[in-house]
């Protein structure tokens, strides 16, 4: 079909539509169906893992090059130093790479940069702690475990600041640290001045380290799998150490709690399938019976015989 007889065929269909004599239904009919147009869509390049790993690598390498230039300038001229700057070099520096780290929390960079400045800035922060507690207050022997609880305490409370910026599982892991190691000192200052440190007062601060573990472990389970783990070993290993120094110091009547505390771990695992609490109490239940072997099974029962 030429273009001319085209057109006139296009022509004699626009005169049938207007004079009735054929439909839109009918031209619809007749064309078919329109065939639908297809859009490619370009895939989204994805960044490579080598890219990504290259980044974290250049970032730890950076902050690592940033400490041991602060170690390093510290280790010449650091017997040159008055009190105020050795506080600078340690404590200053730490609480700066803090600050920088908070500040690129906000930005486009990769995750890795802050954290790996973070971590950087903890190690300079807690040496600065020493360096505060050592050069300028100088306290009492006996002192020295309540100073350092405040200042992990202070940790404690700048990592907690940053978790509102970036939950990481560095940052949770690192506040259950500091705030653990403050527990146990301040519990060492108190039992040293006011004379108080007996088994009991011991068992005490196991059982609440212990607990506060392992709640700790279930509250953050569903937001960090690691540190929850991690969490569950140490709360499972306390509560469990308890009892069992518990039933060793007390020997045959408080033996009876640590098989109690056995078989609520047991069950307790078992339903709430905690499978590291579970491997955990298996552990102390060896140990149990080994003890129980030793202690009352002596003569009864000789291996090798």
């Amino acid at each position: 079909m030429t273009d001319i007889q085209t057109k006139l065929t296009i022509e004699e269909v626009k005169k049938a539509l207007e004079s009735g004599d054929i439909s839109q239904k009918d031209l619809q009919s007749l064309i078919g169906p329109t065939p639908a147009i297809k859009e490619t869509v370009q895939p989204i390049a994805k960044p490579t893992k080598s890219g990504a790993n290259q980044s974290q690598i250049i970032s730890y390498i950076g902050s690592g090059l940033i400490f041991l230039g602060v170690v390093f300038i510290s280790s010449i001229y650091w017997a040159d130093f008055d009190n105020i700057l050795k506080v600078g070099m340690t404590l200053g520096v730490g609480l700066l790479l803090w600050l920088v780290s908070i500040f690129l929390l906000n930005t486009k960079t990769h995750k890795s940069v802050p954290i790996s400045l973070h971590l950087m800035s903890m190690i300079l922060t807690s040496g600065g702690i020493g360096v505060v507690i050592f050069e300028l207050l100088k306290p009492d022997s006996y002192d020295y475990s309540l100073y350092f609880g405040v200042g992990f305490l202070f940790l404690s409370l700048l990592l907690g600041i940053q978790l509102f910026f970036q939950r990481h599982w560095a940052n949770v892991l690192a506040v259950y640290g500091y705030s653990t190691l403050s527990l146990w000192l301040f519990y060492t200052y108190f039992a040293g001045k006011y004379s108080i440190t007996t088994t009991t007062t011991q068992y005490m601060l196991f059982a609440l380290t212990g607990a506060v573990l392992f709640y700790g472990s279930i509250y953050l389970k569903k937001y960090f799998v690691h540190v929850s783990r991690l969490l569950q070993i140490g709360g499972s290993m306390f509560l469990l150490a308890t009892a069992y120094g518990i039933a060793t110091e007390y020997k045959w009547f408080y033996g009876i709690v640590m098989a109690i505390t056995l078989m609520i771990s047991l069950g307790l695992s078992i339903y709430k399938k905690y499978n590291i609490t579970l491997g955990v109490t298996i552990f102390w239940l060896f140990s149990y019976v080994s003890w129980l072997n030793g202690e009352y099974f002596r003569n009864q029962v000789s291996w090798g015989q």
